[in-house]
């Protein structure tokens, strides 16, 4: 099962780069053609290697839009903008084992998927060229950035939309906004149609592929989306190649080269790894345990993925043909029949009024209401099956994570360490353990460690919760708390209460004495000071406590005031501070 990488790169041509639509065409197309906006002629006869080409339109496009010419010109000529956008050009790689009827039936489904972003596609098949590589089939496709309306006109390429009438994903706070018609011009809508389109692209392909029973599978999704331990390479464009086939090396060339050697190194350090455990099951086995079995290589494992997919695709695809095959080939050569009698038949006059043609028309109708019924079955079946794909290709690439980034209790213990029992002593263990560390990775013991800390830091939470618990049950029950270290912010906490203490002390004794000066009693008895007796002196300095700065301020305020009022007095004979 060879599995193909869909490359589909999309370029957008824009006039601000020098491009030009009616340049494009003739480049793809081998041929030579005039750009009537800016009188440039295009010449790309030379060239060769056009295997075959074609031109799908709108229904609603007119009969001059079948000349390539004048459809790419009128289609330059509708913008006016020196910025504009006028269309799009996507080359697909496809499979070298196609023949040539089925690259041209790849590139007309693939036309028909883009005829929904324009009304027009043009697309083009070449063949490798004489010095590439002989398996380098591809195809250009050309599509209009713009549709045709009812009346045959270039249609305008969005509309502005009132903040109310915004579709999801867009702000209505930041006022109406031009929304586009084409998906891919969209920005919240481009990289999920982009993604949608690459999927529809490999499953024409892998269709054909099923149908023919060719051992070949084409996969849109990056290696990161499935998982593997892989670095893609870049594009090299035509003139690297050319570069490199003259012996001058590029910087994308020798990127490549150091990407793929990368990529090599990788897959040998897989194979090691797989033989090393191969190893431990062999050691296993001789012990008599019950063997491992041996794990597969990430190339191995999604080689068996691609080949189940290829089975379960071929069995969807016989099924749909087997179903709604051979109906669905009938039912397009009546419409074709019916199509071409309605158009195109003498005696119309006769026909409309016998009814004969309003009947054909009618049938045509039901014709195609069924023709839509089964594309609609086929689509979702192919919609069922993507999505089952997806499934498993994601439990895949778990499992892939899983073997890569092991957890430490998963790996395989010491070959000569029992499992169990008496005889797994203190030494095996740790035997096993240094053994199970040193095949961790690095992401393996981080998170062991990470885990150890939040451990240590729990136990230390809960020892100090219950000391907690244990402090206050002794204060509950009277006990004497342990006695703590005293800081320098208690310790002049403390001199200041007690400064504080004294002074109020002291203000009170002497309120009292100054107000009614009532003699002490002790135990009933009139104590009175003796006559003569000296009665030590009370430092109010030492003991009263600093002003604070609201206290200092209320105090210059009140001096200031008495200041002022003693100045009034004087000067008009009021009462001062003194004799108030």
């Amino acid at each position: 099962m060879r599995v193909l990488e869909l490359h589909a790169s999309m370029r957008t041509i824009k006039r601000s780069s020098g491009r030009s639509a009616v340049g494009a065409s003739a480049y793809i197309t081998r041929s030579a053609m005039e750009d009537e906006r800016t009188g440039e002629t295009y010449d790309f006869r030379a060239k060769g290697g056009l295997e075959v080409s074609g031109l799908v339109l709108q229904d609603e496009a007119p009969e001059w839009a079948e000349d390539r010419r004048r459809l790419w010109n009128s289609l330059e000529r509708s913008s006016k903008r020196k910025d504009a956008q006028v269309a799009r050009e996507i080359e697909i790689s496809l499979p070298h084992e196609f023949t040539a009827d089925m690259r041209r039936e790849a590139a007309l489904k693939i036309a028909g998927v883009l005829l929904r972003y324009g009304g027009a596609v043009e697309y083009a098949l070449h063949k490798p060229g004489a010095d590439g590589d002989s398996r380098n089939f591809h195809g250009h496709f050309l599509f209009a950035s713009k549709k045709f309306t009812g009346n045959g006109e270039w249609a305008a390429k969005g509309r502005m939309v009132e903040p109310q009438d915004l579709p999801e994903g867009y702000d209505p706070a930041k006022g109406k906004r031009f929304i586009p018609y084409c998906a891919l011009d969209d920005v919240k809508r481009g990289p999920v149609e982009l993604e949608a389109l690459r999927g529809e692209i490999a499953a024409i392909q892998n269709d054909i592929a099923a149908r023919q029973k060719l051992d070949v599978f084409v996969e849109h999704l990056s290696f990161a989306k499935r998982g593997l331990d892989k670095q893609p390479t870049q594009h090299v464009g035509p003139d690297a190649t050319a570069s490199e086939r003259s012996g001058k090396p590029t910087d994308i060339g020798d990127k490549n080269r150091d990407t793929l050697a990368r990529n090599q190194e990788r897959a040998q350090a897989r194979q090691e790894i797989k033989v090393i455990q191969i190893d431990i099951a062999r050691e296993r086995l001789k012990e008599k345990r019950s063997p491992a079995p041996a794990p597969k290589t990430q190339e191995e494992a999604y080689a068996e993925f691609y080949q189940d997919v290829y089975r379960r695709r071929t069995q969807m695809v016989e099924e749909i043909e087997r179903e709604y095959g051979q109906q669905e080939k009938e039912l397009r050569e009546q419409a074709a029949k019916l199509t071409g009698s309605v158009d195109s038949a003498k005696w119309w006059h006769w026909r409309m009024l016998s009814g004969r043609t309003r009947k054909e028309k009618e049938e045509l109708g039901r014709i195609n209401t069924k023709l839509v019924d089964i594309g609609l079955y086929r689509t979702r079946k192919h919609a069922e099956f993507e999505r089952d794909r997806r499934m498993r290709l994601e439990a895949l690439k778990t499992a892939q994570e899983q073997a890569l980034n092991p957890e430490p209790t998963s790996l395989p213990q010491a070959v000569n360490a029992p499992a169990s029992g008496p005889e797994f002593t203190k030494e095996a263990a740790q035997l096993a353990a240094t053994q199970a560390a040193q095949a961790a990775p690095a992401q393996g013991l981080y998170d062991a460690k990470k885990q150890a800390r939040r451990e240590h830091f729990r136990r230390m939470g809960a020892k100090a919760k219950a000391e907690r618990e244990n402090e206050a049950r002794q204060g509950i029950e009277g006990q004497s708390m342990p006695e703590q270290p005293e800081t320098a912010y208690g310790k002049k906490k403390r001199d200041y209460l007690r400064r504080a203490g004294a002074t109020e002390k002291v203000q009170r004794e002497e309120s009292q004495t100054t107000s009614s000066p009532a003699p002490a009693e002790v135990g009933g008895v009139e104590r009175r000071p003796q006559e003569g007796a000296v009665t030590p002196a009370f430092d109010e300095a030492a003991t009263a406590a600093p002003p604070s700065n609201y206290e200092a301020s209320k105090a210059r305020y009140r001096r200031r005031v008495r200041a002022e009022n003693d100045h009034a007095a004087e000067q008009f004979g009021g009462p001062t501070a003194e004799n108030d």
